[in-house]
Order: structure tokens, then C-alpha cells, then sequence
């Protein structure tokens, strides 16, 4: 899956189905991603408002959901919204969840977002997501689905995600592709959505947001953490050194690890809670307590005291304390989550920061240097910066010339070259949108920032070929690699075979080995060509009795007797056309027309690839003459 943050805006509206299982109706929908819609319903047995996801993906295997959710029955997570209800509804699977606190991060993200919701309170919603989803892993599972649709945020910050609806034939396996879903989701609480100022955002927020985001969101998933676990022991190393806040999330204290809060702060609204310990204390009880309290407030003034008096002896003897001191490890060419767990179990505790470089000698992804180098001294709180590589200085032009321009870019991009600039050139030989070199060359070495020029055929352009004669233009064409259909119109005041017209126009570009219709000159129109034509009359003088049997002339031969007259309608005579002649990989609209074998056509709707000779009665193309 290759979407993150799906812009449903740009599509229409999905249509709901029919109420599912008879009690569920759809209402107003959207699309989650490729392959799965979202409606809003109401369940009608109950009376209370539902959402429903539906995979658009039909499967042939009519108990695939229920196998794969006998799986998810192993996680149950405060996060992950439980399912009410799932089934097959012509052939694609369904599932149905209560509606969860608060809104969707779609209508949230941006200026709103940015008030409601701080940097540390954007990482405490990732690191939620990710302890669900380590559970989705740790069964095989990957959810597939997060995005800015299915993940909702409360006021009071629990965070929940919406079921996971698939089949079989298109569930995604890959972890990898949860993780760069949370990539994206962070990149778009940071910086927000349509501002055109994503990146700059990013920058302002920090090298180490700028790492969380470029680390999930890798092109090759190879680059990526594996899984939700890996990803988040980084996402874990920024948020704690940035302040706690006081939301509250569904997923502190869920599993063991890292809590999303300090839990020895008091929140906000400690005061309000109907259970806490104090509330329900008996009087008797409460005193002991208080009494208890003091003696620890006395002990621990006893030995504050102590402490003070210590280090003021040891101070006057000379002695001092000796800060603890450990080496630097080498940390080059692992990657940044081995290396942040180097340094945790290290004596001190480092304050560490990232930063990206672009580095030959270790693979995008892996450490490139620290700072400290390896073998340095390092005591608490020294600064430590863990560089990671982002890619080779130098890169090697690879050979794209054949290629289509939109492969060509995927391979320049997946290499690292940012700038590449399209020059298009007319080829008689080479489709259009084909490269025909590059700048520099294949195999040579240059920097990741350099500019490369593709050149691309555009195809070829016809040349005016009026006033010269059928040979001349049937030649001129074929020295471009293009076919000539010759059609002769009915009357002209040019010389015999000379080119009246063509189709496509002087200076138009088309594919090669395309066919260019050719209307010819039958020649000027003669005096014998306008006269018509006189029938010999019959001579009876010679009749002895002036008639005549039929069947019989006058020398008693025997003459032709006369046929009726023909029923049939007369052939239509060949008209002008003046339509281009239809060309194959050419896009065309309703109501376009066309030239081919002789006959012009009418698109009636879009017609794809589908030749006009190829059509049926009912197929996309009209024949509205003959040329």
C-alpha cells in the first residue's frame, strides 16, 4: 500500500451499499485508501449511530474475514476499537465499530492541531499507535490501514484506531508499511496539511523530528524500521527529552515499557476522580497516614542533615568526587536504534541529538560518525550528535536511455538525484515519451545534487505535404516511418494525384508508424465528364407493320427482354473527410472523430485503445461515413 495521508477530496463521494445484513445503513462515506471506504450508519436493531469499513476487494473465499479475525482476537488493546459486528456482502468483506471518542486527525491536522495539540503530545499519539501496532506484529499481522481517516483524537488525548478490515487477497503482511503510515501521520501533525511549507516546518521542529520523519517514510523499505517495536525505541529517545504534558491516553500503561506520562505528576483533574485511594479512606485510617507522614518528613530531615555534614568533612579532607567516565563505542555502520541502545546502557547518560549526511562509504540508513568519535571520553551529560547517512556523495548515472520518462525518473529518484530537467525532442524512430539520451552519461560518476537533463522523443511532426503530388507525399512519409492511406475526393481544381489535404495537420506530432490520411485530386472536371451520357434510340421504320412482338426485333431475332428495375438503394458515394486518422495510444474524448480503413467513426464514449474496425453495435465508436 503506497497511500498515507489520501486525499478524498479529489475523488467522488463512494456509494453506499445496501443496508448490510439488513440492519446496518450507510450513510455518507469516504475513502480510507485504495481498497477500503469508510461510511458513517446507524444500526437499525439498536437505534444508535455506527461506522462501517468495507473492502472494496471482492475474494472469492467466502470465510476469509473470519479467518484472519480468529487472529485478532490475540490483541486487545485499550487503542484498537472493538468490533461489533463483520460479514461478506457480494463478495467483499465488512466490519462494523461504535463510533470512538472525539474526531478523526482528518479535521484536526493544521492551524487546529497546532493549537490543541503540542510536539510532545504529537509524538505521545505516534507512540499510542505504535503500542498497538507492536501487538499487530507480534501476531503476523500488519493493520494496513492508518491514516489520518481511521485515527481518532479526543479532547482528554485517548487515542483510538479503527478496526482492521481485509481478505486475504488484500491484506498487507508488510510492518514496514505501518510504520511509514506513522511516519506520515507525524509529518502531518508537525508541519500540517496544504501549506506548501511541509518541509520547512519539519526543519523548525528539529533534526531529530526531521530523522523520526525520514526514517519511516524511506522509499526502500529496507531503510525503514522493521516493525513498530524498532520505530518506536526511537520515537521514545526525542519524547523524553522534551516536557511531559498532562493529556491522558488510552494506551499508558497498556503494556510494559516506556509509560506515555510520568505517572508520579498529578493530573490536572486528579482532584475529580471519583477513585481516588484518599476518597474512600476511613477517618481513623487517614490519621495513621498523616502520622506515618510526619515521622518520614522527621527521618528524612535526620538525614539530609547527615548528608550535608558528610560531604562538608569530606570537603575540608580534600576529597573529591570523581565524575564516572566510560569510552565512546564505535557505533559507524549500525543503525540508529542499535546505536541509541549502545549508548543507554552505557554508566552516564549522553545527551543525544541526530543529524543526516551524505556519506560513500555507508549505506542510507547507518550510522555515518558521532561526535564524540569512538574511544573518546564521555561522562554525564556530555553532548553526543549519532550522524546518520542519508544517501552516497557521489552517485553513478545509471543507463535510462529506452526507458519510459516516467521509469526513468522512479530509477534517478530511488538514487538520489534530485534535480532532473526534461528537454523534448521530435524522433521518427522512437515512441514519444521515450528517452533518447542523458546528460551526463550512463556510468558517469557525479555528485547526488547534480542537475540531469533526460531528453525525451515527443514523436514526430508531420510536414506539408499539400500541392505535392501522391508519390512525393507517399515518400516524404515513409522516409519518416509512417504509413500513407490515400483517399480521392470527388472534385478539385488541382492537377490529377496532387495532395489536397492531409490528416493529421502540417506540424501536428504523432506517434511513429502512425497513418496519415492523404486526400487526393482526381483531376479538373472535363466537358465529356459533365455531359451525360445519350442512349441510342430504338429505329422501327423498318417495322413491316410497325410492331414488334416483345422479346422479338424487327429481322424476328430475338432481342434482350427488359430487366425490372433494381429494389436495391444505391452504394452512398465516398464523401471528403476531413477527421484525423485514428492512431493507436492517442487519447480521445466523446464526441471526437476519426479516419481508419477508409471510413470515418464517431466516439460515442471514451474509447480507450479500441480500434474503430473493432467496435460492436453497442462499442464506443459511430461509423458516420465512408471517405
Amino acid at each position: 500500500m503506497e497511500t498515507s495521508t489520501h486525499d478524498s477530496s479529489a475523488q467522488p463521494p463512494p456509494v453506499p451499499p445496501a443496508p448490510l445484513a439488513g440492519r446496518y445503513r450507510c450513510g455518507d462515506g469516504t475513502r480510507v485508501d485504495d481498497r477500503t471506504l469508510l461510511f458513517e450508519a446507524r444500526d437499525l436493531v439498536a437505534n444508535t449511530p455506527v461506522l462501517v469499513l468495507l473492502d472494496e476487494t471482492a475474494t472469492e473465499h467466502a470465510d476469509a474475514p473470519f479467518a484472519q479475525w480468529e487472529r485478532l482476537r490475540g490483541i486487545d488493546h485499550p487503542v484498537l476499537q472493538k468490533t461489533r459486528d463483520h460479514g461478506i456482502d457480494t463478495g467483499r468483506a465488512w466490519v462494523v465499530c461504535d463510533v470512538p471518542a472525539g474526531e478523526p486527525l482528518q479535521g484536526i491536522v493544521g492551524g487546529r492541531f497546532g493549537e490543541r495539540v503540542s510536539r510532545r503530545e504529537a509524538l505521545d499519539v505516534i507512540d499510542t499507535l505504535l503500542s498497538v501496532l507492536e501487538e499487530f506484529h507480534e501476531q503476523g499481522l500488519a493493520h494496513g490501514a492508518v491514516g489520518l481517516d481511521t485515527v481518532f483524537l479526543a479532547d482528554d488525548g485517548s487515542v483510538r484506531l479503527l478496526p482492521l478490515v481485509s481478505t486475504p487477497d488484500s491484506t498487507v503482511t508488510d510492518p514496514s508499511e505501518d510504520v511509514r503510515a506513522v511516519g506520515e501521520l507525524l509529518r502531518v501533525m508537525i508541519a500540517g496539511m496544504g501549506t506548501g511549507e511541509a518541509d520547512g516546518a519539519i526543519s523548525e521542529a528539529g533534526d531529530e523530528f526531521a530523522l523520526l520523519v525520514d526514517k519511516a517514510t524511506a522509499v526502500d523499505p529496507d531503510h525503514r524500521p522493521r516493525d513498530a517495536g524498532r520505530y518506536r525505541a526511537l520515537v521514545h529517545r526525542v519524547r523524553e527529552r522534551l516536557p511531559a504534558t498532562s493529556g491522558r491516553h488510552a494506551a499508558s500503561g497498556a503494556r510494559q515499557g516506556p509509560a506515555l506520562d510520568d505517572p508520579t505528576e498529578p493530573s490536572e483533574d486528579a482532584g475529580d476522580r471519583t477513585d481516588d485511594p484518599a476518597r474512600t479512606l476511613p477517618t481513623k485510617t487517614k490519621g495513621r497516614r498523616a502520622l506515618l507522614l510526619a515521622a518520614a518528613g522527621v527521618l528524612l530531615l535526620v538525614l539530609v542533615a547527615g548528608l550535608l555534614t558528610w560531604s562538608l568533612t569530606s570537603s575540608e579532607d580534600g576529597a573529591q568526587a570523581e565524575a564516572v567516565v566510560v569510552t565512546m563505542p564505535d557505533l559507524v555502520g549500525i543503525s540508529p536504534e542499535d546505536a541509541t541502545e549502545h549508548i543507554d546502557s552505557l554508566a552516564v547518560s549522553p545527551d543525544v541529538s541526530y543529524d543526516q549526511v551524505h556519506d560513500d562509504d555507508v549505506d542510507a540508513g547507518l550510522v555515518s560518525a558521532t561526535t564524540p568519535e569512538s574511544g573518546a571520553s564521555l561522562t554525564e551529560d556530555d553532548p553526543v550528535t549519532i550522524v546518520v547517512a542519508i544517501g552516497p556523495e557521489s552517485l553513478s548515472m545509471p543507463d535510462v536511455v529506452d526507458e519510459a520518462e516516467a521509469d526513468a525518473r522512479r530509477s534517478l529518484a530511488d538514487l538520489g538525484f534530485t534535480d532532473v530537467t526534461i528537454v523534448q525532442e521530435a524522433s521518427d524512430s522512437v515512441p514519444s515519451g521515450t528517452v533518447l539520451e542523458t546528460d551526463p552519461e550512463a556510468e558517469e560518476t557525479v555528485a547526488y545534487d547534480a542537475p540531469v537533463t533526460l531528453t525525451v522523443s515527443e514523436g514526430v511532426t508531420l510536414p506539408d505535404l499539400v500541392e505535392h503530388s501522391e508519390e512525393e507525399a507517399r515518400a516524404a512519409l515513409d522516409a519518416l516511418g509512417l504509413a500513407a492511406e490515400v483517399v480521392v475526393t470527388e472534385q478539385s481544381d488541382r492537377p490529377e494525384g496532387e495532395v489536397v489535404s492531409q490528416s493529421p495537420t502540417v506540424g501536428a506530432i504523432v506517434e511513429p508508424a502512425s497513418t496519415v490520411v492523404l486526400t487526393v485530386s482526381p483531376g479538373p472536371e472535363t466537358e465529356e465528364d459533365a455531359a451525360p451520357d445519350e442512349q441510342p434510340q430504338s429505329d422501327t421504320s423498318d417495322r413491316d407493320d410497325g410492331r414488334s412482338e416483345p422479346g422479338v426485333d424487327a429481322q424476328g431475332g430475338g432481342a434482350p427482354e427488359q430487366s425490372e428495375e433494381s429494389t436495391e438503394p444505391a452504394a452512398p458515394e465516398p464523401q471528403t473527410c476531413t477527421s484525423a486518422a485514428w492512431s493507436e495510444g492517442t487519447g480521445y474524448s466523446e464526441g471526437s472523430t476519426v479516419v481508419h480503413e477508409g471510413r470515418e467513426y464517431e466516439a460515442v464514449w471514451w474509447p480507450g485503445n479500441i480500434s474503430p474496425s473493432e467496435t460492436a453495435d453497442w462499442g464506443p465508436w459511430r461509423e458516420i461515413g465512408t471517405c
